[in-house]
């Protein structure tokens, strides 16, 4: 019987070192038939026989493999952005309002990046609420914010998702946000196109004109 399982085990060892070879022997052609789908541009190794057909394989074999790589990478960076994305409305609450600023260049990141426009637009309500009640020097981190943003995304997304924030909040109840509204309109002008400056911002900023609250109007 020890006889027996003694055979058994080596028969097990050997089908699983062939399986091994054979896997390898797999992924080593479809690396090569990835690397003759996608030659590298501009190589200047020959292909011949011998060493420097040999060195040649290799060296397409490892470009094969990083491509890989930077693809994983890629594939990874996008699910954090989400993953942060998803996280970040349950940070934010608990916060102290004093440390809020330091999400901030996160806020911005995710925002930028984020393949979604829901997301990006609940991220962006975010900016803009990101202080319930904001005195002078938070509003002024709001709007540093929100010049980063604007300077990286374009006057495309400026106008399609930081404008309407601005046009949401011009009732808001409290007077410091709709100071925010109005300070805001004046950052985010030179970002946007010139007929936009003279509509849509212009009629915000008349609306506060005539606000009831002193802080606003001045």
């Amino acid at each position: 019987s020890d006889e027996r399982l003694t055979r058994a085990l080596e028969d097990a060892k050997k089908e699983a070192e062939e399986e091994t070879r054979r896997r390898t022997k797999k992924e080593l052609e479809e690396k090569e038939m990835a690397v003759h789908e996608n030659p590298p541009p501009h190589t200047s190794i020959s292909d011949g026989d011998g060493a420097s057909g040999a060195s040649s394989r290799a060296l397409r074999l490892e470009v094969a493999a990083l491509m890989k790589k930077v693809d994983v990478l890629e594939s990874e960076e996008r699910s954090t952005v989400k993953v942060v994305a998803r996280a970040l409305p349950e940070i934010l609450p608990n916060v102290l309002i004093n440390k809020r600023e330091g999400l901030l260049p996160i806020i911005l990141s995710v925002i930028r990046q984020h393949p979604e426009s829901a997301t990006r637009d609940a991220l962006t309500h975010m900016l803009f609420n990101l202080i319930k009640r904001p005195d002078e020097a938070q509003r002024k981190v709001i709007m540093d914010g929100c010049v980063a943003l604007a300077e990286s995304v374009g006057p495309e997304r400026t106008e399609e998702e930081l404008l309407p924030q601005c046009w949401e909040q011009i009732n808001h109840k409290h007077p410091e946000r709709r100071v925010l509204v109005a300070e805001s309109c004046g950052v985010l002008a030179p970002f946007v196109r010139t007929e936009l400056r003279s509509s849509l911002i212009l009629s915000i900023l008349q609306q506060l004109t005539d606000d009831k609250s002193p802080l606003v109007r001045k």
